[in-house]
């Protein structure tokens, strides 16, 4: 039925070495792998991650919602994320609004923001799909997201500095010495999407040598349509990385390093401090699209979390796995050191056009994986094998009992004398625990001493005619000294009535502690449980109840009896004054004595009795009277009161609660979503009887549980529960506190499933003979879904330089038998499909196929063409805001330029710069970005009647739109104008523009707004070509009287005061004569 589950375990190169791990998720897609994540730890090993793994989930909305908008299940709330594992980071109104009315006070803010947002108003349950206010939560929360993350950082440090025997018996050795941190999120929204550089370069300053690795998902995985939002987002966020993806040693010429490095500036100091640092900041970035290389099909936008399942195992398999999976792990460390040569290329990629040269450089820091798996969920089966023994644990607990037909007489022989509470003439339990209470003097007898103390004095004073004073003197003390308790204050009662209620609270508790002794004893006897232990206890109350009746009966007997031996005293001692004789009065005095003996010990045995009838109430109340209700169809029912509920309220504590949540939780087992990556092949609840089996292979039954259950309370520590009924305590801590504690004793009873699997490749040739169909699809499917989820790009890339260039690795791990005919037949048919496939060992439960391709440039996102051209354009040219940064010109396009595109592209470049130092076309700044941003450029066309203005945004958007053919007449009409300006200019109006193309070609001191582009960069080089074309053609006289006009505008740049830039100013230099922006 089993195999024996052979891992590489079994020797020394199984054991993992790990570090302790961070993995934080922005936004809900890193919700959502870090839950499955948890989920899949949780199915393994009852816990929610490894000691040495952090998880930290950060958003604007922490409702708790999937990734989908669905309300979490049960199992993910299980694993949902404690207190210190989240932070919420929502935008208050009243923060937006601070910020807002006091601008000045948050430089660090709005040297970046675009006060353009404020229109949105306040943001609820999330950032608006817009990115600055992602970035914006992390300037406003920093200080208490970096204290959440040295916190965890301290506790996986914590763990991983002291030696766990466990880990290492799970193929786990700590090393302390280094830290992951994984960065999870999608840059298609606008938390992640929008903090994701701000949070990696503050854990680079924080931790500057621990490996920073980040897994994005791509926006296809959410929308289809390329118009939408998260695409425009997408662009620009991956502009952003690769701004600031370059190293100082990437490229030495092709970028200016200073306009790469990121601000440190997420405080008002730290902005005054002005510290940058240098990229990159992940040494990996791992890119997820929405289908596989392989062409295996598009994966449903309804089945997004199947990916970040994907995405969550292929973290649980380094992290999270133990030995099982340890090839496969160390398999991908050592390709991600291969791979680093790979990721550190860079992809200068030069353009010629009409003479005219120049270079983009891209990095290739980029890389993608996929992971597929066919498998028989045995990590779940074992986990659900433990839930299905606790809850049948409960079951036996909670199942009803049927009453014995001897209850009464095991009452009446054992139990209530037991208890204390028989009170039959044979035990008296009351009468004698009140009379005797610990000293074990009867009360009656002290009463009986004390007149026999008085008696021979009474007797030598018979003649006295003070003796009936004297004796009623004396009984009037004895009654007030020992038996009064007329007074509101125990204090001021007699001694005797003190001793009774004494010995009464006594054994009141006395009987309580045996009454749950009764209950231990009762609830762990399987042949009873709750159903027979709470007809003892009624049983008991009805007698508790006759008890009080027949006590307070036998009170006012004993009280009567009381107040007619009193009266015999009263006529006994007026007979006393006629008696003369000695022997008389002796005699009188003896019966009066007697009397006197007879009222005392009435009055004790009345306040006995009564005391006993007040004990037994006491006791049924305790108990449980029960009070009469209706229910909902206006019949009488019984309430149960006092200990009954307690029991029975406990009962169905265990029953509806615990034995709820656990059934709830093993339907949560059995209702995994099927994934359109990973292939199934359990056989379903069969799969779970098949392992619910004890040590010796046997069915575990009703005996089995038995047994078990004693071993379970046996094994209890200090602070656990000794018994069923001591458990009530552990329960009133929280349901999930006895759940843990259950299911801890379960893991180490079922440990000997550890042992035991079953073979995936058996049962995938069991189910479909290895030459059908079927078999064929699986492993089709296996192997398809196995390549990197990062599909071929459809638009212009250089193959030969860009998508050959990469490198791929993959493999298949799976459990091999040798002289198996069923595993070699599988192995042939891997490589029948896929000869690059290499094979690596795992657990016989799981084969997993596997690959990871790196070194590419961002240009090879599938239609990373259409994220651009259909979305983010649009969406800039309509006045949204996509970037976190004012003056987003600085970034970069992503994408290669056809030969036609070259073509458009320089001509329409070489026009719009004309027209701008022209003053053709205007640019105006904003009025917040008096410390750098944007420049808004439009063109007045004074052509017609009526001049018209034409908005032409941005310049990267103002190109882009005037590249277009449908906009050639418009780029025609600024032609036109640059054309007649420059035929209108005289020799020495020439002299100063050839000083002008000059100055902004070689950057103007920083004083050129051109500055920011780099030096290599196609603006400079079309400056230099046209101040070189005019020198050419003008001669040496051109050339000196440029580098004149040059000096002065050198000059002029220079004497601007330290620290002022004015890359904005629409002002001329004095004596240049032409508007320029400098």
């Amino acid at each position: 039925m089993f195999e024996e589950r052979k891992t590489m375990a079994e020797n020394t190169s199984g054991i993992q070495k790990q570090h302790p791990a961070m993995m934080i998720g922005l936004g809900g897609t890193g919700k959502q792998v870090l839950l499955n994540f948890r989920r899949m730890y949780y199915e393994r090993y009852g816990a929610k991650h490894p000691p040495y793994v952090g998880h930290i989930w950060i958003d604007t909305d922490i409702r708790n919602l999937l990734l989908d908008g669905k309300e979490m299940d049960f199992l993910m709330k299980e694993v949902d994320f404690d207190e210190g594992e989240k932070v919420s980071v929502e935008l208050q109104k009243a923060d937006l609004q601070n910020f807002y009315d006091y601008p000045n006070d948050y430089p660090h803010i709005f040297s970046w923001f675009d006060r353009r947002l404020e229109k949105h108003g306040h943001i609820l349950n999330g950032a608006g799909g817009i990115r600055s206010f992602g970035r914006l939560a992390f300037f406003r929360y920093y200080d208490e997201i970096m204290r959440t993350v040295r916190d965890m950082h301290g506790k996986i440090s914590n763990v991983a500095t002291h030696t766990d025997s466990s880990l290492e018996d799970n193929g786990v050795i700590l090393d302390s010495g280094a830290l992951d941190i994984w960065l999870i999120f999608s840059v298609a929204g606008g938390t992640g999407s929008g903090m994701f550089l701000d949070f990696a370069f503050a854990l680079r300053d924080r931790w500057p040598n621990v490996q920073i690795r980040s897994l994005i998902i791509l926006p296809s995985v959410f929308h289809n349509n390329k118009k939408e939002r998260v695409y425009g987002n997408s662009y620009a966020a991956l502009m952003e990385l690769e701004h600031y993806g370059y190293s100082k040693n990437d490229v030495e010429s092709a970028v200016q390093e200073d306009l790469h490095r990121f601000p440190l500036a997420w405080t008002k100091e730290m902005f005054d401090q002005g510290r940058t640092l240098q990229g990159p900041v992940f040494d990996a970035t791992y890119l997820i699209d929405n289908s596989p290389a392989s062409h295996a099909g598009i994966l449903a936008l309804e089945d997004k979390n199947a990916l970040c399942r994907m995405l969550a195992e292929w973290l649980y398999i380094e992290y999270g796995s133990g030995s099982d999976v340890s090839g496969l792990a160390a398999e991908r460390r050592a390709t991600e050191v291969n791979f680093s040569t790979a990721l550190n290329r860079v992809f200068p990629y030069k353009y010629q056009y009409e003479g005219l040269e120049f270079t983009e450089v891209f990095s290739c820091r980029y890389s993608s994986f996929g992971l597929s798996k066919l498998y028989i969920p045995v990590d779940r089966v074992e986990t659900a094998v433990q839930h299905r023994l606790v809850k049948e644990l409960i079951e036996i607990w909670t199942k009803e009992r049927p009453i014995p037909p001897h209850l009464d007489e095991l009452l009446e022989n054992d139990t209530l004398h037991q208890v204390g509470i028989n009170n039959q003439t044979t035990f008296r339990d009351f009468i004698r625990a009140l009379e005797t209470g610990d000293t074990k003097e009867r009360l009656t007898h002290r009463l009986e001493n004390l007149i026999l103390e008085k008696k021979g004095e009474f007797l030598n004073m018979a003649n006295s005619s003070q003796t009936r004073q004297r004796i009623q003197r004396w009984m009037r003390d004895v009654l007030q000294d020992q038996l009064d308790h007329s007074d509101a204050s125990q204090e001021h009662w007699g001694s005797l009535s003190k001793s009774i209620q004494q010995n009464s609270e006594t054994h009141y508790q006395t009987v309580t502690q045996n009454l749950h002794q009764l209950i231990t004893r009762y609830l762990s006897e399987p042949k009873y449980r709750f159903d027979v232990a709470r007809e003892i206890l009624r049983r008991m109350r009805e007698r508790l109840t006759d008890d009080a009746d027949n006590f307070r009966t036998m009170g006012e007997r004993n009280r009567n009896a009381s107040q007619n031996a009193a009266r015999e005293v009263q006529q006994l001692l007026q007979w006393l004054d006629d008696v003369k004789g000695l022997f008389t009065r002796k005699t009188v005095i003896e019966v009066a004595l007697e009397a006197i003996e007879r009222r005392m010990k009435g009055e004790l045995q009345a306040q006995v009795s009564g005391t006993a009838a007040d004990l037994a109430n006491r006791l049924a109340d305790y108990i449980g009277r029960g009070v009469i209700d209706r229910n909902a169809q206006g019949e009488e029912v019984t309430v149960e009161t006092g200990l009954i509920k307690q029991m029975m309220d406990y009962r169905t504590a265990l029953k509806s609660e615990v034995g709820g949540r656990l059934k709830e939780r093993i339907r949560a087992f059995d209702k995994i979503e099927p994934s359109p990556i990973y292939q199934e092949i359990s056989e379903g609840t069969q799969e779970t009887d098949r392992f619910y089996i004890d040590q010796y292979n046997h069915p575990i039954v009703e005996s089995t549980l038995a047994e078990w259950e004693k071993r379970f309370f046996e094994k209890q520590g200090p602070q656990g529960p000794k018994d069923l009924w001591a458990m009530r305590h552990t329960l009133k801590q929280g349901e999930n506190k006895l759940i843990n504690r259950l299911l801890e004793f379960a893991h180490e009873s079922m440990s000997h499933l550890k042992d035991k699997t079953v073979d995936t490749i058996e049962r995938l040739t069991e189910r479909h003979k290895p030459d059908s169909v079927q078999y064929q699809a699986a492993i089709d499917r296996l192997l398809n879904y196995a390549h990197p989820w990062l599909p071929e790009p459809s638009h212009f890339v250089d193959r030969e330089k860009v998508l050959n260039q990469r490198q791929y690795v993959y493999w298949v791990a799976r459990y091999y038998r040798p002289g198996s005919e069923r595993h070699e037949e599988f192995e042939k048919k891997v490589k029948q499909k896929n000869q690059l496939f290499k094979f690596l060992e795992t657990s016989a439960d799981r084969i997993y196929g596997a690959s990871e391709v790196a070194g590419f440039p961002l240009m090879v996102i599938p239609d990373l063409d259409r994220y651009r051209n259909e979305s983010y354009y649009s969406l800039l040219e309509g006045g949204e805001v996509l970037h976190t940064d004012l003056a987003f010109e600085k970034f970069q396009d992503l994408l290669i330029k056809r030969p036609e595109e070259v073509k458009s592209y320089i001509e329409t470049l070489g026009i719009f710069l004309k027209a701008t130092l022209l003053g053709i076309v205007k640019a105006d700044k904003r009025i917040q970005d008096e410390q750098g941003g944007l420049m808004e450029y439009h063109y007045i066309d004074d052509s017609q009647i009526y001049p018209e203005t034409l908005d032409l945004g941005p310049f990267s958007v103002a190109i882009a739109r005037l590249s277009r053919p449908k906009e050639a007449k418009l780029r025609g009409r600024i032609q036109n104008s640059v054309i007649d300006a420059l035929n209108n200019m005289d020799d020495k109006t020439l002299r100063k523009w050839c000083a002008l193309l000059s100055f902004h070609a070689g950057g103007g001191q920083e004083a050129s707004y051109y500055y920011r582009f780099p030096k290599n960069h196609v603006v400079r080089a079309i400056f230099r070509r046209e101040a070189e074309m005019l020198i050419n053609q003008n001669g040496e006289s051109m050339k000196q009287a440029a580098k004149t006009e040059m000096q002065n505008l050198t000059e002029w740049a220079l004497k601007r005061p330290v620290g002022q830039k004015q890359p904005w100013a629409l002002e001329s230099p004095v004596g240049s004569g032409i508007f320029i922006i400098s």
